[in-house]
């Protein structure tokens, strides 16, 4: 089980953000006593990990690289791999803004492409619950299970598997099909029990995330303000260059 985890605050008493501080994904570059690093989006079940070792020996043309669930328009990675550099991690982190800013700044950086499929296997690399509401007739529930290695629990009506979801809005979340709605409640239900078993933590009640989502409009909001601040400084200093020129 695979669980997100909300951003670390700024230590008390801090003005400055530390590097590792401003894009939490851009540290795993820095693991360079590793030759690789894979990292799976949260939240997620691992249903078979042999496939993702596999990955280790996936050949890789750059040092990051982002994989997406086959057929995701979005093409949001699901798994990122790192061949870890301090030189490489110093070069990315110059790139990227400064301040505070969601990993998003950094994956938009990263090389995306859909999962590998090997023909002559049935066997799923990645897989979204969101997906199930478009499975075909000869979807099976139990073949899903065995031939999947990761599957993202993300569902856009749902604000994730971690909360006391109301018995409604589940409801009206699942998908149409009798069997895709089978595999949908049992992955959902192993989260939830895998939660508890491993982390002992009950779910969060909704009004947790209403507020999480709050606090990262706050802060984007503060963000962006500092950002036009810095913005018109710079450019007041560049009016008052170019009068000093003139002059």
């Amino acid at each position: 089980m695979l669980q997100a985890v909300a951003s670390i605050p700024l230590a008390e008493g801090s003005e400055v953000l530390k590097a590792e501080e401003r894009y939490p994904l851009t540290n795993l570059l820095n693991l360079v006593h590793y030759n690789r690093v894979l990292f799976l989006q949260p939240s997620g079940l691992i249903l078979d990990s042999t496939p993702l070792d596999l990955l280790f020996t996936l050949p890789m043309e750059k040092p990051l690289l982002g994989l997406s669930v086959p057929n995701d328009e979005s093409m949001q990675p699901a798994i990122l791999l790192f061949e870890s550099s301090k030189q490489i991690y110093l070069d990315v982190l110059s790139t990227l803004p400064e301040g505070a800013y969601p990993d998003s700044e950094f994956l938009q950086r990263v090389n995306i492409t859909p999962a590998p499929a090997d023909g002559e296997s049935p066997m799923t690399l990645l897989a979204r619950t969101s997906g199930l509401a478009d499975v075909d007739a000869q979807f099976n529930a139990t073949n899903f299970f065995d031939t999947t290695a990761y599957i993202r629990l993300t569902d856009s009506d749902l604000p994730g598997p971690e909360y006391d979801i109301p018995r409604q809005d589940y409801v009206r979340a699942m998908p149409r099909s009798k069997q895709a709605r089978k595999a949908w409640e049992s992955v959902y239900e192993r989260f939830r029990d895998a939660r508890m078993e491993v982390c002992g933590l009950d779910l969060e009640p909704v009004e947790t995330h209403e507020i999480e989502v709050q606090d990262v409009l706050t802060r984007k909001n503060v963000e962006m303000q500092g950002k036009r601040i810095s913005e018109g400084r710079y450019q007041k200093v560049q009016e008052d260059e170019e009068t000093s020129d003139a002059r």
